[in-house]
């Protein structure tokens, strides 16, 4: 307890001249980053590192919590006709909401880029003819088929194959605010072993509307309602998994309600799901190398 007291106490110090928003943001940022640095310290050095692990961490997560500006945290906007085109209005969404669970990165890992500034993030659109996969890039202000040259793919017997990380959020559709409208965000993956560092890959919390320090303070717009991975051959969904860090714990043992809801959705928005293959069936794909 005395410890607890100690770190609201140098939140509240250095927070002296902040408002009293941000006044919660040094207290929430000093209170886990003190859990975070008790636990380091523990490990590196016994109780005694734990000690000055808590305060160490508590000044730097007082301190992330005074810089960070909430309102600057979500992607504000007026969609688009286009990126309208990309929105699925349902009453109610079989499953979800789902809180980031990232706790490290979300307060250690700013600022960062999310949906909305990244290049390669994007929505899934209708499909093109033949089913190919088309999506709206808001960087671009159209739509296209992906961009597959973010990372190589995995060459199997039946042809390239194309990684993408997904999360399905609500979003907010001032043209039809009577039924919530969920939009399927993308963007490509690395297959493991990844030949990028952990830090410089996009998460599945950047393509939500929030951004990670949000996810701390319970913002809503860190919500999503499916999350895993896609994946492309000959630019058309072939698989489907539930794989997804940040979210995983949200729906641990519910992996299929959370395929089940994404494949709602993509069947909605006009893609066939009856050949996404799925587990077994999509292990041999990926296992079919060349």
């Amino acid at each position: 307890m005395q410890g607890g007291q100690s770190t609201l106490q140098l939140a509240s110090d250095l927070a002296d001249d902040a408002t009293v928003g941000t006044i919660f943001q040094a207290v929430v940022g000093a209170v886990i980053g003190g859990v975070i640095g008790a636990a380091a310290g523990a490990v590196l050095a016994g109780p005694a590192g734990a000690s000055a692990g808590m305060f160490i961490g508590a000044a730097i997560g007082a301190d992330i919590g005074l810089k960070v500006d909430l309102d600057a945290g979500a992607y504000h906007y007026t969609p688009s006709p286009l990126e309208r085109e990309t929105y699925l209005h349902i009453p109610d969404f079989p499953f979800g909401p789902l809180p980031n669970t990232g706790l490290y990165e979300n307060l250690f890992d700013l600022p960062f880029a999310r949906y909305g500034g990244i290049p390669y993030a994007g929505a899934l659109a209708e499909p093109a003819a033949g089913g190919t996969v088309h999506m709206y890039y808001p960087t671009l202000g159209r739509i296209t088929a992906p961009d597959l040259t973010r990372y190589p793919p995995m060459s199997t017997t039946r042809g390239k194959v194309y990684k993408f990380i997904f999360v399905i959020v609500k979003v907010s559709d001032p043209l039809d605010p009577a039924i919530p409208a969920y939009q399927l965000r993308m963007h490509p993956d690395d297959f493991y072993p990844s030949a990028i560092a952990a830090n410089e890959r996009i998460n599945h919390s950047q393509l939500s509307d929030g951004w990670r320090y949000g996810a701390l303070l319970g913002l809503d717009s860190m919500q999503v309602y499916a999350a895993g991975t896609l994946y492309l051959l000959n630019n058309q969904l072939v698989g489907i998994d539930s794989r997804t860090g940040h979210y995983f714990w949200a729906f641990a043992g519910r992996d299929q309600e959370d395929i089940n809801a994404a494949l709602l959705f993509i069947g909605n928005i006009g893609y066939r799901t009856d050949g996404i293959l799925q587990w077994g069936n999509l292990r041999d794909l990926l296992n079919d190398m060349i």
